[in-house]
């Protein structure tokens, strides 16, 4: 069961930092962020503020007996989760893409780039663990009403609510995988 911290800092992985690797993340960007539809980056701004927006709302179309005390004992293991996540970005301090692309000669599209969340550090995606972490512990716990159409539609979902996060220019794929690896690593266990 996840706990706190402490199991955290030890699972983590150092992120990959070098001069080559980081114009190769940043092209790598810069291409996804060119490829985004209108409709992949009205998605990305409307979940900057809050990735959890929409689960709930896929949880309660599947699981019509779901009360607010549900939703709230999930938001208790997430917010301990997500304080861990805000120490492990404060340890590691990666500057986002937007930040360091300039000093890259990378050149990232504007239009994207509008983002109320990502503006302090970018290692590991808090939106891609967070979003992660809710499809992990809802799809276990509501496995009976969800059915494999509800828990197709909350990992999609959450899918998104990662992916969106390199549409905007804030994170990177490296940002991306940790996130979904640490949610999946700690979200997995528990009830």
């Amino acid at each position: 069961m996840y706990e706190s911290g402490i199991e955290l800092n030890k699972i983590v992985k150092s992120p990959l930092w070098d001069s080559q690797y980081i114009l190769n993340m940043l092209c790598e960007v810069k291409c996804i962020m060119e490829l985004a539809t209108d409709e992949e980056l009205s998605f990305a701004k409307y979940v900057d503020a809050d990735f959890s927006i929409g689960m709930f709302d896929i949880l309660k179309k599947y699981c019509t007996n779901i009360n607010e005390s549900d939703i709230e004992a999930i938001e208790v293991t997430l917010n301990r989760f997500v304080e861990d996540l805000i120490s492990i970005k404060n340890a590691y301090k990666v500057p986002r893409p937007y930040q360091i692309a300039p000093t890259f000669g990378v050149t990232l599209p504007k239009k994207n780039m509008v983002s109320v969340s990502g503006v302090h550090f970018s290692y590991p995606s808090i939106h891609a663990a967070g979003s992660r972490c809710i499809a992990q512990l809802v799809s276990r716990k509501y496995q009976d009403c969800l059915g494999d159409y509800g828990r197709y539609e909350i990992f999609n979902h959450a899918n998104r609510v990662a992916i969106s996060r390199i549409h905007l220019g804030v994170h990177s794929l490296q940002d991306i995988r940790e996130g979904i690896r640490l949610a999946d690593t700690l979200c997995s266990g528990v009830s």
